[in-house]
């Protein structure tokens, strides 16, 4: 079987990081953690610091990142209102997404979804 590679996009939030200590403590998974400062996760991971709000940097670093087999994403931007929140973090949500389809062609997308008090009213 090949082998399974995780990027965990928003490796340092509460999700994320929770995430990335399981896939790492699982074993048989290559984890290449992206978020702008590196995860307090021990073990055997790759760190890939990335501001998702600055579209090229995320193309230029993500767009050179082979092998991708899974994407758990879980990236968020807080903002003082809701209102505030939605164009950064659609706008992130869709830039790693179309990176995905044209650099991963290994990888199969499914989404879950996830809704805060504010998504939800």
């Amino acid at each position: 079987m090949a082998e399974k590679t995780a990027l965990v996009v928003g490796a340092t939030g509460v999700v994320g990081r929770n995430l990335l200590r399981h896939l790492v403590s699982l074993g048989g998974w290559r984890v290449i953690a992206v978020s702008r400062r590196k995860p307090d996760v021990e073990g055997e991971y790759r760190h890939l610091s990335v501001d998702l709000l600055d579209r090229a940097k995320t193309q230029e670093v993500l767009g050179r990142t082979l092998g991708i087999t899974h994407v758990f994403y879980s990236a968020y931007v807080e903002r003082p209102n809701a209102e505030d929140m939605v164009a950064p973090n659609v706008g992130m949500s869709r830039s790693l997404l179309n990176i995905a389809k044209r650099s991963l062609p290994r990888l199969t997308l499914r989404g879950v979804g996830l809704a805060s008090k504010d998504a939800v009213g």
